[in-house]
């Protein structure tokens, strides 16, 4: 097989990548019980750095505060220093790295909320079906979570909206049913991750 590609540059918007070599977003548990990163999950995402990975993407990490945390957060900006120190490891270590940002909504292991209140497989139980008020809270805090990212000195984020997250559960019929700004059509249902891309971009700048 042959990669001609693999190991010359590219750039992805503003940021040069030495190398088409990318980890994908690993949920390795490392992370503190309160979501603050961990010395070993630092020294596992350097390790990824040192083999000449172009780009690491951290695990799925919270904009949210879950009332069960399973991953790593940045709702607040407590964990600025702990996401700063990850980030310079990793590029002192010779990578790019991105922040992956999401929210479990329906999938949420305590008090689940999502864009409609449906039984699904996807749930372990019914969520909350989501106010306006609510939609609004949770694309601000997108748009905070990659702000503080941005604090930390990632050099970009992506947003989450696949594997039945907060993201995709507004963009499938399956479970949004709603009939009102955030759902109905495909328009309508892609409107919440419209407005967080949006409104990263707004505060964040174009690098």
């Amino acid at each position: 097989m042959s990669v001609p590609h693999l190991f010359s540059p590219i750039s992805v918007g503003s940021v040069a990548v030495k190398n088409r070599v990318v980890l994908a977003p690993l949920d390795v548990g490392l992370h503190d019980p309160d979501g603050s990163v961990t010395d070993r999950y630092i020294d596992f995402l350097i390790e990824r750095a040192k083999g000449e990975t172009g780009l690491i993407i951290t695990e799925f990490t919270s904009v949210w505060p879950e009332k069960r945390v399973i991953t790593t957060s940045v709702w607040d900006d407590r964990f600025i220093p702990g996401l700063a120190r990850l980030a310079e490891s990793v590029k002192n270590a010779g990578s790019k790295i991105f922040m992956q940002i999401a929210v479990l909504g329906g999938k949420a292991l305590a008090e689940p909320f999502a864009p409609s209140a449906i039984e699904s497989d996807l749930y372990a139980e019914i969520p909350r079906e989501m106010t306006i008020d609510d939609i609004k809270k949770v694309i601000e805090a997108f748009i905070k979570g990659a702000e503080r990212a941005q604090k930390a000195g990632f050099d970009g984020v992506e947003y989450h909206c696949a594997h039945s997250y907060l993201g995709g559960q507004f963009i499938s019929p399956h479970t949004n049913g709603r009939d009102d700004a955030y759902g109905g059509d495909f328009e309508r249902r892609m409107r919440f991750g419209r407005e967080i891309v949006t409104g990263i971009q707004a505060v964040c700048g174009e690098d």
